[in-house]
């Protein structure tokens, strides 16, 4: 897991795109880490059980050869709801995301 503060939301075809802006090193070596691939991640609140579903990139480290996902700062790693209601999600997203 690469915790990220400066993203891009973007919504296409029902889905949340997250990426970040920032470069990203490995947790484990410490070098630089490349997109891999993308993963679903459903966002609960509990305001809202159903939630939403949010495409994370998959970063891998060419060093070490670990995958790692990238989540965004509202998001609880291993958990299964936000750590946000679901009216500062978007807030969130779209505001801070941008503007850190």
């Amino acid at each position: 897991m690469v915790r990220i503060e400066k993203y891009h939301p973007y919504k296409k075809n029902g889905y949340i795109y997250t990426y970040g802006e920032e470069i990203s090193c490995c947790p484990d070596c410490g070098r630089k880490m490349y997109v891999h691939g993308t993963c679903r991640r459903k966002v609960r609140t509990f305001e809202d059980p159903d939630g939403t579903t949010l495409i994370l990139r998959v970063l891998i480290c060419r060093s070490c050869r670990k995958t790692h996902r990238e989540l965004p700062d509202f998001i609880s790693a291993y958990k299964r709801y936000s750590t946000v209601s679901p009216g500062l999600l978007w807030e969130k997203m779209l505001y801070w995301g941008q503007s850190n």
